[in-house]
């Protein structure tokens, strides 16, 4: 008779459902791997024989076939330890009155039984809760924080292999998942009020956090963009359960530490260095794709510190998610997908020396060289950053008036959140105004008639393209969202147009 249990893989992200099978045969006892198991998968066989032997079981006393099913995926990770032992178990009749095929299991064993937790345990736990057929999941409690952020009824933990085997045999019972106690993340160092002036800067970055528009200051070393930008992050409201979710499977498929999301439900702001690699930034790997930084920072900021000295393979690698909010990766012999719908802030210095400037300039570059550096970012990289804002000194808070302030832009963000929410509800993997790709199709994107009769000019002006003018109207729309407006003025469009540099990264 063939056994027939569940536990689930890793295909980037996203969990896949492994049906596990075994069947005794009569041949020289051993256990059997096939279906694509890899090293540490085979190794398990060793795991559980020597786990059974130590808790009393002759096993095996007979050839046992074990195919880890689909087998055209690559199966990884020592998780599937637990149902590899209870299948072998059944299929050598030492548990006849236990049906195996309605439950999945997840669990590395420790020679003496105990259930260790697994890495990236909340899509393999998510694959089986989401299905209908599977009606208990049985997780290590190492892993009970993962198993609550899913809030099922299905899944139960244990500590022992010997505790499955008598709630299987209905002799004892396994807990719940106890609901997750969340804590406001506390503002450690409210950095956005000591930055001096630049208010046009921070009005740029209140308007990019709002909408999950893209952001690029330019300026001279010392004039706050750094500062600017580690502030970002606290002035995001807290991730909302949908968007937590996806955060979390991205963060149990790397090697990352998840526990300052669980407990606060922050969004992510990663801030690589620029000599990373591509496959760091972007994501990739040998065996196994690995997400990257702009994955890492998905529903969050990424900040990227003298852009133009990154790579210019990885910087280029920007295009599509920069557009999409989605890295689509593709190997010899595998492929997958990784959503990246960050907030990117990117900052430069305007010339190579970085004290190129209006008011002191005390630039040391040839032209030359300062059009070799504006050329690293190409217009392509360009034309998908909504706002550049150049810092300098002059700005000194003269632009606005000071209700640029932490406490009324974060107000003023969590108000713009919450309309987004309510306007994008019945458009999935839509989550800001950034993110809409036809705006004229939406009636809140509508101009009226002033509007659209001075962007034709500029249209036709400076030759803008689709995707620029799509910007214009996006950001307008965040403008009024932030000050909550219902329709968008010509003011809310002029202010868009007056957030763009549009010639500092012109050679000069």
């Amino acid at each position: 008779m063939v056994i027939k249990t569940f536990s689930s893989a890793v295909e980037g992200f996203q969990g896949a459902k492994v049906q596990i099978e075994a069947i005794s045969l009569n041949a020289l006892p051993n256990i059997y791997m096939t279906g694509l198991p890899g090293e540490v998968v085979k190794e398990s066989r060793e795991r559980v024989i020597a786990c059974l032997v130590n808790l009393g079981f002759d096993i095996p006393t007979s050839k046992i076939l074990v195919h880890l099913s689909p087998a055209n995926i690559k199966k990884t990770g020592s998780h599937y330890d637990l149902a590899i032992a209870l299948a072998v178990l059944s299929a050598e009749s030492r548990m006849l009155q236990c049906n195996l095929s309605k439950t999945g299991f997840l669990g590395e064993l420790s020679l003496d039984g105990t259930l260790r937790p697994v890495r990236g345990a909340l899509p393999l736990i998510e694959v089986l809760v989401a299905d209908p057929t599977i009606q208990i999941v049985i997780i290590p409690k190492g892993n009970t924080r993962e198993g609550s952020i899913l809030k099922s009824e299905k899944i139960r933990v244990a500590e022992t292999i010997e505790q499955v085997l008598l709630f299987l045999r209905e002799q004892d019972t396994l807990e719940t998942c106890p609901a997750l106690a969340y804590q406001t993340a506390k503002v450690k160092n409210n950095i956005f009020d000591q930055v001096r002036g630049q208010t046009i800067a921070k009005r740029a970055v209140q308007i990019a956090l709002a909408g999950r528009h893209h952001l690029l200051l330019v300026g001279k070393p010392g004039v706050g963009k750094s500062m600017i930008s580690s502030a970002a992050v606290e002035l995001l409201p807290p991730l909302c359960h949908e968007e937590f979710i996806e955060v979390m499977k991205v963060y149990s498929s790397s090697a990352v530490e998840t526990d300052s999301f669980i407990e606060t439900k922050q969004r992510p702001y990663r801030s690589p260095h620029h000599t990373i690699s591509s496959s760091a930034l972007l994501g990739g790997g040998g065996g196994t794709l690995w997400p990257g930084e702009i994955s890492l920072a998905h529903h969050g900021v990424l900040f990227l510190d003298e852009f133009p000295e990154f790579r210019r393979d990885a910087i280029e690698g920007l295009r599509e998610p920069l557009q999409s909010g989605v890295l689509h990766l593709n190997r010899i012999g595998k492929s997958a997908s990784f959503p990246a719908r960050m907030t990117l802030i990117a900052a430069m210095n305007p010339c190579p020396c970085g004290m190129l400037s209006t008011r002191d300039n005390r630039c040391r570059c040839s032209p030359e060289k300062k059009a070799q550096y504006r050329k690293k970012l190409s217009t392509p990289i360009l034309d998908r950053i909504g706002l550049m804002v150049n810092m300098s000194e002059q700005n000194l808070g003269l632009e606005r008036p000071s209700d640029i302030d932490f406490s009324t832009v974060r107000e003023s963000i969590e108000y713009a959140f919450e309309k987004q929410a309510h306007r994008y509800k019945k458009l999935p993997g839509i989550f800001g105004n950034g993110m809409v790709p036809n705006c004229r199709n939406l009636e809140d994107f509508h101009l009226d008639h002033k509007s659209e009769d001075w962007l034709k000019v500029k249209q036709k002006e400076f030759g803008l393209s689709l995707r620029r003018i799509g910007q214009l109207i996006n950001i307008a729309r965040t403008i009024a969202d932030v000050e909550r407006k219902e329709n968008i003025s010509l003011d809310h469009v002029l202010e868009s147009w007056g957030l763009r540099c549009f010639d500092f990264y012109q050679p000069s």
